[in-house]
């Protein structure tokens, strides 16, 4: 006799379905046009995510928990950002013109782009680095520039830039625990008190992840540069 579906889900998959949760909760929240409570609803889906990671990693991984991983971060990670930025700047265009247009373009090629870098992450991850740009990375970054608000044209490039970040062959490390517990209290501490200094926490935020994004790679260049000349 088959067993139940609900008898495969393990203390891990409670946290996908958290992160899940969350992405559908910022979703609701954009069509009521609260973009900043939306964010931090993102904020506490990356935390979830990562604990996700941390709890199967100690407890071992259910049959159900790569897919339910994969779904979760589609939902919090791809489907509710892309909706952020298109409600955020398309309210301001004619639904015919030409900006309108591209916006909507380039909002797939970051949805296509996305998909493949979530589909792909466990089969390219390794236990020291990610390949491409980790899909929460672009996440934060496009969404901390949103709500600065950086304009339409410029927002174009750095989609762009993000959409061939995520499926590049550049290796970003993987940030070692004292990092994660740095990391996880900004995203924490930002997710809970955005509303009241939100240029500081955006601020902040977007100075780590930029940090993380440029000297990440470059630091493992410079280690295997070494390596050669040795």
């Amino acid at each position: 006799m088959p067993s139940s579906m609900i008898s495969h889900v393990r203390i891990a998959d409670v946290f996908s379905l958290l992160n899940a949760s969350l992405g559908i909760g910022a979703i609701l929240l954009l069509f009521n046009d609260m973009y900043t409570s939306a964010f931090s609803l993102i904020l506490l889906a990356i935390l979830a995510d990562g604990l996700d990671g941390i709890i199967a990693r100690k407890t071992g991984k259910g049959p159900l928990g790569s897919y339910l991983e994969a779904m979760a971060d589609m939902i919090s990670l791809c489907v509710a950002p892309l909706l952020f930025i298109y409600l955020f700047y398309s309210k301001a265009l004619e639904l015919v013109s030409s900006q309108f247009l591209l916006l909507v373009g380039l909002l797939f090629l970051l949805f296509i782009c996305s998909m493949i870098r979530l589909s792909s992450f466990h089969i390219l991850t390794t236990d020291r680095f990610f390949i491409g740009l980790p899909a929460s990375a672009t996440t934060v970054i496009l969404l901390c520039l949103a709500l600065f608000p950086v304009d339409l044209i410029i927002m174009y490039i750095i989609i762009c830039v993000l959409s061939l970040a995520l499926i590049s062959p550049v290796k970003f490390p993987k940030p070692d625990k004292y990092v994660n517990a740095v990391a996880a209290v900004i995203f924490l501490t930002t997710a809970l008190f955005l509303s009241y200094a939100i240029t500081e926490f955006l601020l902040l935020l977007l100075l780590v992840i930029l940090l993380y994004c440029v000297a990440g790679p470059l630091v493992r260049l410079i280690k295997k540069e070494k390596k050669k000349t040795k």
